[in-house]
């Protein structure tokens, strides 16, 4: 969409002329014309660079046309395409942080793996496994209730997770508060 503005008030009933070329000095360019509105939206056009400029006109009269603008136009690549492209091993900070009673842990791998993510506390002593299975690629999250393997809740204090996939091993500390 292409808009523009009116740098004075017109007293007259105006419409709007747009050229549009694929080069600045707008040879055989494609004008649109009898636009009523601040902005058009356009349609049809390739892959490329282009050019704009307009003007205001009335029954009698047309003004000079506006500074040049330029835009492109390029091929579309999908959100999904490009969350994939960018996307690698990671483990966030989980949130809230500290927390009680529940938090939210958020990790990406680039490719199915199987991972481990497990919950230790300060001594090192596992304190409760999370994940420990086949992952599909992709952004993924999990909860922790402040629980250990025996469903048990545990007391207040920082505990570490920890991610392993493959070659890929991350650590992070959080707080649970009571």
């Amino acid at each position: 969409m292409l808009s523009w503005f009116l740098p004075v008030q017109s007293e007259s009933q105006l419409t709007y002329e747009i050229e549009i070329a694929n080069n600045p000095e707008f040879s055989s360019a494609t004008v649109y014309d009898n636009i009523a509105q601040l902005n058009a939206q356009l349609s049809g056009l390739n892959e490329g660079e282009y050019y704009w400029r307009v003007r205001s006109k009335t029954n009698s009269e047309s003004s000079s046309y506006s500074t040049p603008a330029n835009f492109k136009i390029g091929s579309v690549t999908s959100i999904e395409e490009d969350e994939e492209l960018k996307l690698s091993y990671n483990l966030e900070q989980n949130y809230p942080n500290p927390f009680n009673p529940v938090t939210t842990i958020k990790y990406s791998i680039p490719e199915a793996s199987f991972i481990t993510i497990k919950v230790y506390d300060m001594l090192g002593r596992e304190v409760k496994t999370l994940v420990n299975e086949e992952v599909n690629a992709g952004n993924h999250k999990l909860t922790w209730k402040g629980d250990n393997n025996y469903g048990q809740k545990v007391s207040s204090g920082t505990y570490l997770y920890r991610i392993s996939a493959g070659n890929y091993n991350e650590v992070k500390k959080m707080v649970l508060l009571k």
